[in-house]
């Protein structure tokens, strides 16, 4: 018997939604504490498109159950209000049948200890049924119909007026699956025909040379070749960074905010001639990075440090400092709100908040102040971010720019995307890509025609 069949996955996907809403831990630990005892992988498939379903339609959901539901349930009753919006996403958004979709989210009740769970859970999805259109008809007239929280709608309205419906809409559905290709281990075509040879079908992605997209979605762990480094699972817009740097042969490279280690991998497999620093302060998260670039069998000195700070960590694995020297190019990922990549992170609706900005914006001023200063004459600095927020994308160049008489932008002769004043902006879903800005800058006091 699948443990489906007792509710269990229904069960563990209202827990997770419940821990992300009630104490803010994100998505990836809500899944991972509450699928640890699912060993079933298509209950931890079910658990994960229900998990972030849910998210992705909350206020949506939320609205159908105020209609059927007379009074507001106690906080202490989140997990029921969790399982009944799955069990009405079910009805409302999947192809799980109807009969199987209340039995087995009432069964899922049964488990909370709640003994008027069950039946009030039966009742109010039974009662979904019944008025599913004239909830449809509703929700059609209603004068909010998109499913992010009010600060965050508005300020996509204030940035980006006139695709604004079609950010928030993008945001909210399922995005493709990328794969990034090791080019120094096989070509994109070969690698192509391993994926056929397991029942696999891609697309190549034009000006994007590594890049693939899935005709599915599946577990990295069965992709042909991803434990010996053959391929990455990376968005094309996260790819095009190391191309954007253009860096010439034997440069130094530094990496900043590195972690997980997805754009480092990149920059050794695109420059492998190149001598690249990652830097990352996050101990756990520079773990993750080594692990990728064992994966991938590519080294660069790693350390941990921040950088804010100026400050080196003790790390028994590798002591060093990452202001020894001036680096030629850097790529700065900063931290930001990652407005861009909600279709991918739908927790983040719900768990940032708009005081969040001023001190991200802050964050970011500090990180451009202290890695340009490690930049020599006549370097690159790439900035992105995954954000879709012009405070913290070019107004935060256009700043920097004011404030720092030998910075210049260093145009990005793309047509991709959407000039800024500086900078160039993709949007959610543009080109089935997440939403990335990108700056690059260059150090004067030489000529550009001097670059690396």
């Amino acid at each position: 018997m699948h443990q489906s069949d007792t509710g269990v996955p229904r069960l563990a996907a209202a827990l997770a939604i419940a821990d992300i809403l009630k104490i803010g831990c994100n998505l990836h630990e809500a899944l991972h504490q509450r699928t640890q005892q699912i060993t079933d992988s298509r209950d931890k498939a079910l658990v994960h498109e229900l998990t972030y379903g849910v998210l992705r339609l909350l206020p949506k959901l939320q609205r159908y159950a105020a209609n059927l539901i007379s009074y507001k349930l106690k906080p202490k009753d989140l997990d029921v209000e969790c399982l009944l919006l799955i069990g009405i996403y079910q009805l409302d958004s999947l192809r799980v049948p109807d009969h199987a979709a209340v039995n087995q989210t009432v069964a899922a009740a049964r488990q909370l200890g709640k003994p008027w769970a069950s039946g009030f859970i039966n009742a109010i999805l039974r009662n979904f049924q019944r008025r599913q259109t004239q909830l449809h008809t509703l929700e059609s007239q209603a004068a909010v119909t998109h499913c992010f929280p009010e600060w965050l709608a508005k300020r996509i309205y204030n940035d980006w007026p006139e695709m604004a419906p079609q950010i928030m809409q993008a945001s909210d559905c399922h995005p493709p699956m990328w794969l990034r290709v090791n080019l120094g281990r096989i070509s994109r075509a070969d690698y192509i025909k391993q994926l056929v040879a397991v029942g696999l079908t891609a697309r190549p992605y034009p000006n994007i040379p590594a890049a693939l997209i899935l005709d599915q979605t599946i577990s990295m762990d069965t992709l042909p070749g991803f434990n010996e480094g053959l391929v990455s699972i990376q968005d094309g817009a996260a790819q095009l960074a190391a191309l954007l740097l253009e860096a010439k042969p034997k440069a130094n490279i530094l990496d900043a905010c590195a972690a997980p280690g997805g754009k480092t991998g990149h920059l050794l497999e695109c420059y492998p001639e190149s001598s690249v620093t990652a830097v990352e302060k996050n101990t756990e998260r520079l773990k993750l990075l080594r692990q990728n670039l064992a994966r991938l069998n590519l080294k660069a000195r790693t350390i941990l440090a921040d950088i804010t700070s100026n400050t080196i960590k003790q790390d028994r694995d590798e002591i060093s400092n990452w202001t020894d020297r001036q680096y030629d190019y850097i790529l700065l990922d900063a931290p930001c709100s990652a407005t861009g990549v909600i279709r991918r992170h739908p927790d983040i609706k719900w768990l940032r908040r708009s005081t969040d900005i001023a001190h991200l914006v802050a964050t970011q001023n500090h990180l451009l102040d202290c890695l340009y200063a490690q930049l020599r004459p006549g370097g690159c600095m790439l900035y992105i971010t995954c954000s879709i927020l012009a405070q913290e994308n070019h107004e935060v160049v256009l700043k920097f720019l004011q404030r720092t008489p030998d910075a210049k932008e260093w145009p990005l002769d793309v047509t991709w995307g959407h000039a800024c004043s500086v900078g160039r902006q993709i949007l959610p879903g543009e080109q089935k890509m997440d939403g990335f800005y990108f700056a690059r800058l260059v150090k004067t006091l030489v000529s550009r025609d001097s670059i690396i």
